[in-house]
């Protein structure tokens, strides 16, 4: 026994052959035990002693090897044994707005009871070749993720969307966004470095739901942010997501532009009576700004162009530096620029530094040049250049 003990024997896992000895597997064999089973026969009283040798003479009796399963077997055949040559894979199946597990990984472990029944019934056997069975491992945390997605999914096109429009004159007007136009207007995407679902508009199918349930209520000379309400309706969409079932998107429609778009690739358009900034690139508006505009001294009204730009300027006429400074015209009677830039500031006689308050957006508070918001003003900036189209209306 403790010859066949020693024996090495081959275990062969998907053509990978190892050479292992009952010892290497963490088993252990207990010859007293084994030998107790041999000859338990011996220790019979008379006359049971001597039945029991009569009825051996016409039938046999296999005797197991007693070997013990420590764990250390165990923890040998938890092993996980690698097969892949590609990794999981998560799908996107818009059609049924849901995410689909491939799992591409193959990772086993030996089955540990069945590799014990081998290993007893061919203990002692020369040459021995085992093939142990294997246990695939299902990625069941992955596959639980994409379920609790799918879950967040569905949750998000269960409800429809209310579209609360109010129009010029302070009426509520109320529409819908069906579950069934919510699948079509936004596509699922999955983003693998942060486990994440994204959403995708699609524009087109969006702008024709927004003609069809949102311009009936746009009034003569009242203009949509569509941009706002496809931004609102993307949050409410990731609201849903997080678990908030949001479901009203308020839209509010207000003045809107003198100009459509086509009066240059890129302009700017600002309307005194709106105390309001319109930034237009290809034909679509791009951005709007509130602004202040002159009170000392009227703003000029018309066709500029951007004549100069300074990241800083300062007026000798009110003592003030004027940051992201945008000259679009000068005027002959007070010898001076009239420009677009950020609230001024200046310095006080002990260096602390003061600057216009926020508050004078939106109402004009200057001298005649066009003030812009902290922050809006560099934006502004950054996308100007010397020689665009300026228009300037009352």
């Amino acid at each position: 026994m403790q010859e066949a003990y020693h024996k090495p024997f081959q275990l062969n896992i998907r053509d990978r052959v190892y050479t292992r000895t009952y010892k290497d597997l963490g088993i252990l064999l207990s010859t007293k035990t084994t030998l107790d089973q041999l000859f338990e026969l011996n220790r019979l009283s008379f006359p049971n002693n001597i039945i029991e040798f009569i009825q051996s003479c016409f039938s046999q009796k296999m005797i197991l090897p007693t070997l013990i399963f420590t764990q250390d077997y165990y923890n040998f055949a938890q092993t996980r044994i690698d097969f892949s040559d590609k990794k999981d894979e998560i799908l996107v199946d818009n059609a049924n707005k849901k995410l689909n597990f491939i799992q591409n990984t193959d990772v086993n472990i030996i089955d540990a009871e069945e590799l014990k029944k081998y290993l007893l019934f061919h203990f002692g056997e020369n040459k021995v070749v085992i093939v142990p069975k294997l246990i695939k491992l299902q990625n069941e945390v992955k596959q639980k993720s994409v379920t609790n997605e799918n879950k967040k999914i569905e949750k998000i096109f269960s409800l429809p969307i209310e579209l609360v429009i109010q129009d010029l004159s302070g009426v509520l007007h109320k529409e819908y966004i069906s579950q069934e136009e919510l699948k079509k207007i936004f596509q699922v995407g999955y983003d693998p470095n942060s486990n994440g679902v994204l959403f995708f508009p699609d524009s087109i199918y969006l702008q024709k739901i927004t003609d069809e349930k949102v311009n009936k209520y746009i009034q003569q000379d009242s203009y949509l942010d569509t941009k706002s309400a496809v931004d609102n309706i993307k949050a409410m969409l990731q609201s849903r997501y997080q678990g908030e079932p949001d479901r009203i998107v308020w839209i509010k429609t207000t003045v809107g532009p003198n100009t459509n778009g086509n009066l240059a690739n890129r302009y700017i358009e600002i309307d005194i009576s709106q105390q309001t900034m319109y930034f237009f690139n290809n034909g679509s508006l791009l951005r709007t700004y509130k602004i202040s505009s002159g009170l000392y001294y009227p703003t000029p009204r018309g066709h500029f162009t951007i004549i100069n730009k300074a990241l800083d300027a300062y007026s000798d006429i009110y003592n003030v530096w004027m940051p992201y400074w945008m000259a679009f015209y000068f005027g002959s009677d007070v010898n001076a620029y009239f420009g677009i830039h950020e609230l001024p500031y200046w310095y006080t006689g002990d260096g602390e530094k003061k600057q216009r308050p926020r508050e004078f957006i939106g109402s004009p508070h200057t001298g005649g040049c066009v003030s812009l918001d902290i922050g809006a003003a560099k934006e502004v900036y950054d996308m100007t250049y010397v020689g665009m189209d300026v228009y300037v209306f009352e």
